[in-house]
């Protein structure tokens, strides 16, 4: 925005030293062109903080939720930051081992997007050994779990834990406020997450 403002400042300047400065004709012709070349709108893009839980509420849902299920997808959602659909998609084909602590998990994003997220490995095969996946790692009867059953889950547990009915997107922005408040750059959470502008 300040090199378009700066842009029609010159053009303006310009103008107003050349030969056609005294036309009226090309005087309007160009303040026509000019409005006609808006700035960009911003937009703040920024998540109010009541969209995201604090730790001690992150530990109480995961603590107190009796639904096995439910505890390790909030879990796995809090520790990587994917989305829900992202999470349900995962296959175990996905999964490779990165070394004896870490998998390497192919994350497919909007617009079939890949980028590679990391999760441990005692916790992922806790997962699977929970979820007994043939295909998929969240898997029951063969088939992925529904994304809009499984956030109406999470959002039942947490207004009887809580107090608040907490959806799966506000899961992965408080993963994104806790790796900025750890000092990550804002960069590498945005890549993370599957962002390709900051």
């Amino acid at each position: 925005n300040r090199k378009i403002a700066a842009a029609k400042n010159r053009i303006r300047y310009a103008f107003k030293h050349s030969s056609s400065a005294a036309k009226l004709r090309d005087k309007y012709q160009l303040a026509e062109v000019l409005k006609g070349v808006k700035l960009k709108k911003i937009e703040s893009l920024s998540v109010p903080l009541d969209k995201v839980l604090s730790v001690e509420e992150i530990q109480k849902l995961i603590n107190e939720t009796k639904d096995i299920t439910i505890k390790l997808m909030v879990m796995f959602l809090i520790s990587t930051g994917v989305q829900i659909s992202e999470m349900l998609a995962i296959r175990l084909t996905d999964l490779h081992s990165a070394d004896n602590v870490f998998y390497e998990i192919l994350i497919i994003g909007k617009n079939g997007r890949e980028r590679i997220i990391h999760a441990k490995k005692k916790f992922v095969d806790r997962i699977h050994e929970h979820f007994k996946g043939i295909t998929f790692l969240f898997e029951h009867d063969g088939r992925p779990y529904n994304r809009i059953a499984t956030t109406n889950r999470i959002k039942y547990e947490s207004l009887i834990i809580i107090g608040r009915s907490v959806s799966a997107i506000q899961l992965r922005h408080t993963w994104a406020l806790i790796q900025i408040q750890h000092g990550k750059p804002i960069r590498a959470v945005a890549a993370v997450l599957g962002h390709s502008d900051p």
